[in-house]
């Protein structure tokens, strides 16, 4: 468990960073996730924080127009940044999400 611990901090608004913080065996398992989701189109691996909880990380490559992208759900983490979300942008990203699992 030890060398899967990774840790992602999303960006709690516009023009914050997001992090990823993690061992070098957890940085080289997401580096082959994104590696096969751009071969294959979708891909996964399992991490753990340091509280000894598990979570799988998702990787998926689309291809879309600017106007499809926006129909996703924001990325940031604090309720500022969230007001463009909808339920119709939260139900696309679950069908992009949903073809790692299949």
């Amino acid at each position: 468990m030890e060398d899967e611990i990774l840790k992602v901090y999303g960006a709690p608004f516009w023009h914050s960073s997001v992090n990823i913080v993690g061992s070098k065996d957890s940085l080289i398992d997401l580096r082959d996730a994104i590696d096969k989701a751009i071969k294959e189109g979708a891909s996964s691996a399992d991490f753990f924080e340091t509280d000894g909880e598990g979570y799988r990380v998702t990787v998926n490559c689309e291809e879309r127009k600017f106007e499809e992208w926006a129909r996703l759900p924001m990325h940031y983490t604090d309720i500022v940044a969230t007001g463009n979300d909808t339920k119709e942008g939260e139900g696309e990203l679950h069908k992009i999400i949903s073809k790692t699992n299949e």
